[in-house]
C-alpha cells in the first residue's frame, strides 16, 4: 500500500469514527433522557462531550485527506523535477544500510539525487574489520532520480585528502580540500582557482557556503526542517536552504551540488 492509499484509508476509518462516536454520543443522551428521566443540563453535558471528541476525529480525517492531497500533488510535480533543481530548499537524508548512501530530497518528499559509495569488496572488508573506509581509495557515485550516472568523486588514499568531481566521460569538474581543524571546505574549479568555501563556527551545526566574492551560495542546517511539509522528515535529517540570488549556471551548479553531503560525510558523520 504506497502513501497516498494509506493516507486516504485512514482519512476513512477516522472519518467513520468520528460518525459512529457522533450517533452515540446524541443517542446515549437522549436514551438517558427519555428511559431514565435524566436532567436535562446533564445530558447536553453528555452529548457534548461525545460532540467534542467527534469533532476531534473528524479533523484528523481532514488531515489524513490533505497529506493524500499533498502527495498526489507531489506525483503531478515530479514529472518536471530534474536534476538542477531550482527549489529554494532541499532536505539531505542518510540512508539506512551498510554501505554509504545520502539522498537529496524536495521539499515535497520527491527523490532529486543519490550520492553512494562505491566500494571494492576488498575495501569493503577492511572497512567493517579495521575501520579503514577513510584511509583508502575512495569512489562515489551520483545518480539522478532516473538512476543515471551524473557525477563521480574519487579521494585517493590518505588521510584527509582532497575529493576530485568528474563528469561520467572523465572531464574534472572540481576538487574539494577539506579542513578538520579549520571545518572549512574550499572547492577549487579544474584551474585551480577557488570558487566556493563552506565553513562552519566550531561546534556549530551550520555550515555556509559562498562564492570566492562572498555572494551567498547556500547554508546546511544539522537536523534542521523545512518551511513546510515537516511531517515528512525527521530530525536525523539535514536542510539545504539555497540563499542564492539567481541560480548559477548548470557547470557551477554541478561544482557545488555535493558540498552538503560531503559535509554530513565528513564532519557530522565522521565516515
Amino acid at each position: 500500500m504506497n502513501w497516498y492509499e494509506l493516507q486516504k484509508r485512514n482519512a476513512k476509518v477516522t472519518g467513520w469514527v468520528a460518525v459512529f462516536i457522533l450517533l452515540l454520543g446524541f443517542g446515549t443522551a437522549g436514551y438517558e433522557l427519555w428511559k431514565n428521566q435524566a436532567d436535562l443540563t446533564r445530558s447536553i453535558l453528555l452529548a457534548t462531550e461525545f460532540l467534542v471528541l467527534s469533532l476531534i476525529l473528524f479533523a484528523t480525517a481532514w488531515r489524513f485527506n490533505q497529506k493524500a492531497k499533498w502527495k498526489e500533488n507531489a506525483r503531478t510535480r515530479q514529472e518536471r523535477v530534474s536534476f538542477f533543481c531550482d527549489d529554494q530548499e532541499l532536505m539531505l537524508k542518510k540512508a539506512a544500510g551498510i554501505d554509504l548512501c545520502y539522498q537529496y530530497y524536495t521539499v515535497d518528499g520527491i527523490p532529486l539525487l543519490t550520492f553512494a559509495e562505491e566500494r571494492k569488496p576488498l575495501n569493503k572488508t577492511f572497512d567493517l574489520l579495521l575501520n579503514l573506509g577513510p584511509f583508502l581509495n575512495r569512489s562515489f557515485s551520483v545518480k539522478d532520480s532516473d538512476g543515471n550516472v551524473r557525477l563521480i568523486l574519487r579521494q585517493r588514499y590518505g588521510l584527509n585528502s582532497p575529493v576530485d568531481v568528474f563528469m561520467p566521460d572523465g572531464e574534472r569538474l572540481a576538487r574539494y580540500h577539506m579542513s578538520l581543524k579549520k571545518f572549512q571546505l574550499v572547492v577549487e574549479n579544474e584551474g585551480g582557482a577557488t570558487i566556493a568555501v563552506a565553513q562552519s563556527e566550531f561546534m556549530s551545526p551550520t555550515f555556509t557556503t559562498c562564492t570566492s566574492d562572498g555572494a551567498p551560495l547556500f547554508a546546511v542546517f544539522k537536523r534542521g526542517m523545512p518551511a513546510r511539509n515537516q511531517e515528512y522528515f525527521s530530525s536525523s535529517d539535514d536542510l539545504i536552504h539555497f540563499t542564492w540570488q539567481n541560480q548559477p549556471d548548470k557547470r557551477l551548479y554541478l561544482q557545488i551540488i555535493m558540498v552538503p553531503a560531503l559535509l554530513k560525510m565528513m564532519y557530522w558523520d565522521h565516515a
